[in-house]
């Protein structure tokens, strides 16, 4: 059983085929560092169908629906001269922020190779004064 406290996040945000294997082998790494805490994935509706969740569920990974984020939503200003489009993915993965029912999150990119364990970097989190209850 795994602590409710804290939770590894994973995201998948859109181009839902092509990020999906990249989820579950990332999960697999994570995985085979026996973590103490859930795993989730952030999911925006247009990821969100029985299959995917299926295939999630079945590899140890909550997932969470997340909302997507409208073009109207980004206000880009500074140097940036492309499309809002260009943001609206990441302002979706940060509404990591926005799940109370887990004390401290600690998102992972599907591009990363895990090696070791790193329930230690949540441990820290919730050790520290400002995660005190």
């Amino acid at each position: 059983m795994s602590r409710p406290d804290a939770a590894y996040a994973f995201a998948l945000v859109g181009g839902c085929a092509r990020q999906e294997p990249q989820l579950l082998a990332a999960n697999e790494l994570l995985q085979a560092t026996r973590p103490i805490f859930a795993v989730t994935a952030l999911v925006t509706p247009v990821c969100w169908s029985e299959p995917v969740l299926h295939r999630m569920r079945r590899r140890s990974i909550a997932p969470i629906l997340i909302n997507a984020t409208s073009r109207s939503q980004v206000n880009c200003t500074g140097g940036f001269r492309g499309p809002a489009e260009h943001f609206v993915l990441t302002y979706a993965i940060l509404n990591m922020f926005t799940l109370t029912q887990f004390a401290a999150i600690l998102y992972l990119d599907t591009d990363l190779a895990i090696l070791s364990n790193l329930d230690h970097l949540l441990l820290r989190l919730l050790s520290m004064p400002a995660h005190a209850q």
